[in-house]
C-alpha cells in the first residue's frame, strides 16, 4: 500500500526540484496513474529493490530512498536532506539513525558473526540521501537478491559489512537530519529527538518503527529507547 505515503508526499513540499520514481517490486498491484514506475522482481526487501537503480544512477548526482511505509511529516524534507549531504565529508544523510546491533533481536550465535557489537551506528533505511558515486562504491551486489525467508534482511542496513560501515571506511560521515534541517553527527543522534528518544518531536520522516514508539506506553518507550541507545540487551 503506497496510498498513505503518497498522501504525505503530496502534502509536504520537498523544497527542491526532483524526479520521483516508484519502484514496484511486487508486480501484483498497479501503481497509481501519473507516476514514473520501475517494475522489478519480488525477491528480497527494500534495499534489494533500491539497488536496482544502479543502472540509472549515472543520470543523477544524488539518490533518495523512501519506503512505501515512510510518512513525510514536514515541508522542505528533501531540501533538508540535500543540504546535509552537501556538507563536508558527508557520505549519507537520513531522517533517522540508531546505535543498535542486530544482536539484540535474539541470542542466536550466528548474529554475533554477522552483526557488530553495540554501539553500531547506522543510518536507517526508511529515508536517506546518498551521492550516486558513493552509492556505486558501497552497494552490495550479492545481497540484492536475497529471498524473503532469509533471516538476515537487515545485514545491508546494519551488518558488519553494511552500508554505513562501508561509507565510514571511505572516510565519510553518517548524518541525521531533523525536520528543521538541523544536522547531527553520530555521537549526537540520541539528542536529535528523531528516533526512539524523547517524543521524537524533531522527526522528519516517520515509518513503522517510529509509529510503534509513538504509540507505546511509557515503560515500553524506555525499553525501546534502551535497545537503540544503551547496551542493556545486546
Amino acid at each position: 500500500m503506497v496510498g498513505p505515503f503518497l498522501e504525505s508526499y503530496n502534502a509536504h513540499a520537498a523544497g527542491i526540484e526532483h524526479d520521483f520514481l516508484i519502484i514496484d517490486k511486487g508486480q501484483k498491484t498497479e501503481a497509481p496513474a501519473g507516476y514514473n514506475v520501475l517494475k522489478v522482481n519480488d525477491f528480497g526487501y527494500d534495499f534489494c529493490a533500491f539497488g536496482k537503480l544502479r543502472g540509472i544512477s549515472n543520470n543523477y548526482d544524488y539518490l533518495v530512498k523512501l519506503n512505501s511505509t515512510s510518512l513525510i511529516l514536514a515541508d522542505n524534507w528533501l531540501a533538508n536532506l540535500y543540504a546535509a549531504i552537501r556538507t563536508d565529508k558527508a557520505g549519507i544523510a537520513g531522517a533517522t539513525g540508531a546505535w543498535a546491533s542486530g544482536r539484540s533481536m535474539s541470542h542466536a550465535k550466528w548474529r554475533e558473526i554477522v552483526y557488530p557489537p553495540f554501539p553500531n551506528p547506522h543510518i536507517r533505511g526508511t529515508g536517506f540521501i546518498i551521492a550516486s558515486d558513493v552509492f556505486r562504491k558501497v552497494w552490495h551486489r550479492g545481497l540484492w537478491h536475497l529471498s524473503k525467508p532469509v533471516k538476515i534482511r537487515y545485514l545491508l542496513e546494519h551488518g558488519r559489512d553494511g552500508l554505513s560501515v562501508r561509507i565510514e571506511k571511505l572516510g565519510l560521515k553518517l548524518l541525521v537530519v531533523d525536520k528543521a534541517g538541523r544536522i547531527y553527527e553520530k555521537q549526537d543522534w540520541e539528542a536529535s529527538q528523531t528516533f526512539r528518544t524523547g517524543t521524537q518531536e524533531n522527526l522528519m520522516i516517520a515509518d513503522n518503527q517510529t509509529l510503534i514508539y509513538e504509540r507505546a506506553s511509557t515503560l515500553e518507550r524506555v525499553w525501546l529507547s534502551d535497545t537503540c541507545w544503551r547496551n542493556k540487551y545486546q
